[in-house]
């Protein structure tokens, strides 16, 4: 609910010299300091009321006559004094000097509850697009976190290192033999995954799958993912069958790759090798066998 409009005043200027004025001095000379007293008490009330006091009415003046301690015959003879004198105009107690100042003080009154009413729609304006902007902030801040948490995620699934090219270099090494029994392709994985922005080398990837082994047969979280030849990894299979045919390899008379690799996965046992990547698996260890001999 608003609040109503102030018409009044809380306070107004009293004038230090008002007791020299000749009009003063004539209502003292009359009725002593009660006709000073009174004639402040009746400004008193007309800036508080915004020109509306009246002692008109039964009621009022009986009871201001109560709270200033004086009778009605004497503030009636003030009053009239307060007239004659042209302190007041009539009996509605107001003078010009009254109206001036009250109309001075509630046009000032006017022009500040405009100028609020202009800066608080300016606020309000202002206010309303920083929301905005805002607003905008916060989108394009989500936009930018998921798009960096996509690329991140992104480099976390991407890598450079090449399981085929590592597998069939570690084969060279002496301790192969004891690797093989390993889930190699899992480790690896493992490892190139729970360093994303490492680039290893084929020693230091080798020591982080060797370790990840070790921590796996010592933790109780873990199993240690072994490597049974009929679970063995599409590479290794493939290379295996690879190497283990070579001698039937060089006895066919020349033929096109695209014919020699169906031959080859029929003599692989395991039926679920039979897709098109184990064929480019089988058809890449030729090419490397054949770059050997």
């Amino acid at each position: 609910m608003a609040r109503p409009l102030k018409t009044g005043l809380e306070y107004f200027p009293h004038d230090v010299d008002m007791s020299e004025d000749l009009k003063i001095r004539k209502l003292e000379a009359r009725f002593g300091l009660t006709g000073y007293a009174l004639y402040n008490k009746i400004l008193e009330q007309q800036y508080k009321y915004a020109g509306k006091f009246t002692l008109e009415c039964e009621d009022n003046l009986r009871l201001y006559c109560k709270e200033w301690k004086i009778t009605k015959v004497k503030l009636f003879k003030i009053i009239e004094a307060c007239i004659s004198l042209e302190l007041f105009e009539d009996e509605k107690l107001l003078s010009d000097s009254i109206r001036q100042r009250l109309e001075k003080i509630n046009n000032h009154r006017k022009s500040q509850r405009e100028n609020f009413s202009k800066r608080k729609s300016e606020n309000t304006k202002i206010s309303h697009l920083e929301i905005v902007s805002e607003s905008e902030n916060i989108a394009e801040t989500v936009q930018s976190k998921v798009k960096e948490s996509k690329e991140k995620k992104s480099s976390v699934c991407k890598h450079t290192h090449d399981f085929e090219k590592f597998h069939t270099d570690i084969k060279q090494d002496e301790d192969y033999s004891e690797l093989k029994n390993y889930d190699l392709k899992y480790y690896f994985d493992r490892v190139v995954n729970f360093y994303p922005e490492k680039q290893f080398t084929e020693k230091e990837l080798k020591a982080k799958i060797v370790f990840f082994i070790g921590n796996d047969k010592k933790s109780a979280k873990h199993t240690v993912v072994k490597n049974p030849f009929a679970k063995k990894d599409s590479v290794t299979v493939a290379y295996e069958l690879v190497k283990n045919n070579l001698d039937w390899i060089k006895n066919l008379p020349d033929k096109n790759p695209d014919e020699v690799v169906p031959e080859l996965i029929k003599k692989c046992r395991d039926p679920a090798r039979n897709d098109a990547l184990f064929e480019a698996y089988v058809e890449k260890a030729l090419k490397f066998y054949a770059s050997t001999e």
